[in-house]
């Protein structure tokens, strides 16, 4: 996702967080948990002004790290599709366990630990979108309607808004640079996800903002189990016996906490893994190769699955992948 839009690589964790820093300003701390090779890779394309504009982020590392950031004058969308991302602040802490979840961070100073694999960013003007609600008649600050909601991922419409975006990054990685460099193309984009973020953020003032509680222990597990048997098998019985919860209650708390059923989440976990692996671009692997380590069985349905997801198919992003040339 957006390696056509290189921002750094980092081969240890002191370069990752010096290169991180100089972006976010916000972060006061950020190390790996436990030691071992370190990688990481961030892509990123600026839609508004460099330093404080809208923006999308693609970010991937071989390691858990922990960050610590004060308050923020951006809005920020974390979006984990293979990693894990949890943050506390104060007494308050939420998980949300990958699979292409979206949360908003509060603006407030927090902690945050992400497990080893990809994540995806969307950084918000704040002018822009305070300027937004004022336009649909909300008076209310951001910064309470965020803190508020605390990286809650059941905002009406917020999972709606993720997968636009990623579209819109379906998009971006597909158009030509001639069209990519256009000003009115990054204004428009920039313009319809603040107005969709806007619109959620009404919305929550409007309804009053979601209370939910911790996610479960047994939800964790659940989810543990389908990210190690997700290209293979997942034996839904046995994975609730590992969760120590009946098939029935495990779907509420999907429900609840992915806004989709179990085998959705399966699915949507393995379509993440497909296309981390068709954008490696190997020169000998094949779509069909990929969908089947990924856990699919059949190639047509796989193919449906990722262009409805994606926009593109499956050959489309590896062929790109591998017209690119090597950093």
């Amino acid at each position: 996702m957006l390696k056509r839009f290189p921002l750094f690589s980092a081969t240890d964790v002191d370069e990752h967080r010096a290169r991180a820093q100089t972006i976010i300003p916000e972060i006061v701390r950020l190390e790996q948990l436990r030691p071992g090779r370190f990688s990481s890779t961030v892509e990123a394309i600026m839609l508004g002004e460099i330093h404080t504009g809208t923006a999308i982020a693609s970010v991937g590392h071989t390691a858990d790290l922990e960050v610590e950031a004060v308050g923020r004058r951006t809005v920020r969308l974390l979006i984990p599709t293979t990693s894990a991302i949890s943050i506390s602040s104060g007494a308050r802490s939420r998980e949300i366990l990958g699979g292409g979840v979206a949360g908003l961070l509060p603006s407030n100073p927090l902690r945050l630990r992400y497990t080893p694999g990809h994540h995806l960013v969307l950084r918000i003007d704040r002018d822009k979108l305070d300027l937004a609600l004022q336009a649909m008649d909300c008076d209310a600050e951001v910064d309470r309607i965020l803190d508020a909601v605390f990286f809650e991922p059941r905002l009406p419409g917020l999972q709606d808004f993720a997968e636009h975006l990623r579209r819109l990054i379906a998009t971006i990685d597909d158009k030509p640079a001639r069209v990519l460099d256009q000003a009115m193309f990054r204004r428009a984009h920039e313009q319809n996800l603040v107005l969709r973020l806007a619109d959620i953020l009404a919305l929550v003032r409007e309804r009053g903002s979601t209370t939910v509680g911790r996610n479960s222990a047994a939800l964790r597990r659940a989810v543990e189990y389908i990210r190690a048997y997700a290209e293979r098998h997942v034996d839904l019985v046995a994975m609730a016996r590992h969760a120590g919860l009946s098939l029935r209650s495990l779907q509420i708390l999907f429900r609840a906490n992915h806004d989709c059923t179990i085998v959705q989440f399966v699915r949507r976990h393995r379509l993440m893994l497909a296309r981390e692996r068709l954008e490696r671009g190997e020169p000998e692997t094949t779509v069909a190769e990929i969908a089947r380590r990924s856990g699919f069985t059949h190639l047509g349905h796989f193919t449906a699955a990722y262009k409805e997801a994606f926009g593109e198919q499956p050959r489309q992003t590896l062929q790109r992948a591998r017209r690119k040339p090597d950093p």
